[in-house]
């Protein structure tokens, strides 16, 4: 009795254990009916957004109008009460390669990522992850061969550069997007066998470093996390800054002939001491930062208490985070300056994605991976893409913008600023 009693209750849970596709069941559709004998002008329209009366806004507008605002809202709950829609055609499929014992938690973000746009397209769709464990050559080629099986055309793969590396070698006959790796980092080669199948969202982090550079006075001053990306990233950095000036300008140089310092910091370093206190050398010089968030708030906080007088910190992407503003302190951002690639959003796909407990408008990898989607999207559906962004011989060709770090938000430098030649005056 007591054998079969824990058999039922074992039942359940061998019910839900985690599948690598989602579910095969139709999502269920809402039909939303106009009772209403009047018509509802603009105004009326905005009064049901203002009171949320969000069913009687569907209602009295099943179709799109010229208020973009509205349509907007509209579309936002179409996409959260899964609205059956005009828009009726042939369903498009998708799979996710997950590494997801290598990457963590955006095997779940990147997945949720893609959801929360084919949801908002309001289209039939197959979206099916097949979870490969890690990025070895065996691991890889199981999951395409997989891939190739189930017939699936367009593939999102969240790979590390050396799984990008690996993928590219065994030259999938599908198309695959690579929201992690930048084209840059590939080999060249490798990529003109592959017969053009891969496209790249890694964000490029050396045209960052080359925008931000141009506003360095010297010494600069570099931190930088301790692995080979980061190394790469400093020695462009390091380049970018030397070719600003001439080999005999001696603006490139401090006092004691150097032009650039820089400090390796690893995951256990937590006390800046013994480089920043009472340096000369570094005193209001230009404090470049490539190191994770929590460790560059470390380094920012350490500058004000040894008083570097910095005359600038810059960060790249990682720095371009709202939870930046929670572990600094506005001293220490009072002269920061953060280099961005992640332009206009979709207010909609916002939304949907907060839905689901996921950021596309801080998160660059969620970002990227949204690009991809829409892009494979709009090849799949032969629709016009959602964003304006282009891709460029297989790479995201992203722009880069330069915000700074405000009192509680990031605000965009105008291009008068850029053009002023000095920031902090």
């Amino acid at each position: 009795m007591k054998t079969l009693l824990f058999t039922l209750l074992l039942l359940p849970v061998l019910l839900f254990a985690r599948s690598g596709i989602v579910s095969g069941l139709p999502l269920p559709k809402t039909y939303v009916l106009n009772l209403d004998p009047y018509e509802c002008d603009t105004d009326c329209l905005e009064d049901l957004v203002e009171h949320e009366q969000f069913f009687s806004l569907l209602a009295q507008m099943p179709e799109p109008i010229e208020d973009e605002e509205l349509n907007e809202q509209r579309l936002i709950y179409v996409a959260l009460f899964n609205i059956d829609g005009a828009v009726i055609g042939t369903g498009v499929r998708f799979a996710l390669l997950l590494p997801e014992r290598v990457i963590g938690r955006y095997a779940a973000s990147t997945t949720n990522s893609v959801l929360a746009y084919l949801l908002g397209k309001n289209r039939d769709f197959e979206l099916k992850t097949f979870n490969i464990g890690t990025e070895s050559p065996d691991d890889i080629r199981a999951g395409l061969s997989a891939v190739s099986q189930d017939h699936f055309h367009y593939v999102i793969a969240p790979f590390t550069k050396k799984g990008a590396e690996t993928l590219v070698q065994l030259r999938p006959r599908c198309n695959v997007y690579l929201p992690t790796v930048n084209i840059a980092d590939i080999n060249a080669t490798e990529l003109e066998e592959s017969d053009g199948h891969f496209y790249f969202g890694g964000i490029d982090y050396r045209a960052q470093i080359g925008k931000l550079v141009e506003n360095a006075t010297p010494p600069l001053v570099i931190f930088y996390d301790q692995s080979a990306l980061g190394e790469e990233l400093k020695n462009a950095a390091e380049s970018a800054y030397m070719e600003r000036f001439s080999d005999n300008d001696p603006r490139s140089y401090d006092a004691a002939g150097r032009a650039v310092y820089a400090y390796p910091i690893d995951k256990r370093t937590t006390n800046l001491k013994h480089i920043l206190d009472k340096n000369e050398r570094l005193q209001h010089g230009t404090f470049l930062l490539n190191t994770p968030l929590i460790k560059s708030a470390m380094i920012m906080s350490q500058l004000t208490l040894y008083d570097a007088n910095a005359t600038q910190v810059l960060a790249t992407q990682i720095g371009y985070n709202s939870m930046l503003f929670d572990i600094t302190q506005p001293l220490d951002r009072e002269h920061m300056l953060v280099a961005n690639s992640i332009s206009k959003q979709n207010g909609v796909l916002v939304e949907s994605n907060k839905l689901l407990q996921n950021d596309i408008e801080y998160d660059w990898i969620n970002y990227a991976t949204t690009l991809g989607v829409d892009y494979f999207y709009s090849l799949a559906a032969g629709t016009p893409r959602e964003y304006t962004i282009p891709i460029e011989d297989h790479q995201v060709a992203y722009p880069v913008t330069l915000y700074r770090a405000g009192i509680s938000k990031f605000a965009l430098l105008d291009e008068e600023e850029e053009d002023e030649g000095s920031l902090f005056e």
